[in-house]
């Protein structure tokens, strides 16, 4: 069966380089996620703490509109503990995980 032609190098355009591989990706130990009821009081707690504002913009948000985020994100080696999460509304939410994952791409390609 024939196979593909080698894919050109993602900084020197050489097609089949090794000096450039990309490491694979792995990580260390497994992040567990909270999740269920415990999560659920997490959330209030979080909510209440900071008086229901977002710590991004400082709109006032509803609970149900609230997300409780990461401030160094899971996928960065963060942890799931309180004092790593943070308020924020679903806009700002949005563009911090733009953010996260314009580096992510960024930072893959080495």
């Amino acid at each position: 069966m024939p196979m593909a032609a080698p894919r050109p190098c993602c900084i020197c355009h050489q097609p089949g380089c090794t000096t450039h591989k990309r490491q694979a990706w792995t990580r260390r130990t497994p992040t567990v996620r909270i999740r269920g009821r415990r999560l659920q009081v997490l959330r209030q707690d979080l909510w209440a703490r900071n008086k229901g504002v977002c710590t991004q913009c400082g709109q006032a948000i509803h609970l149900d509109h609230m997300v409780r985020d990461h401030i160094v994100p899971l996928a960065e080696g963060g942890e799931d503990i309180e004092a790593n999460t943070q308020p924020l509304c679903q806009s700002c939410s949005d563009a911090k995980t733009q953010q996260e994952a314009i580096r992510g791409r960024s930072s893959s390609h080495f």
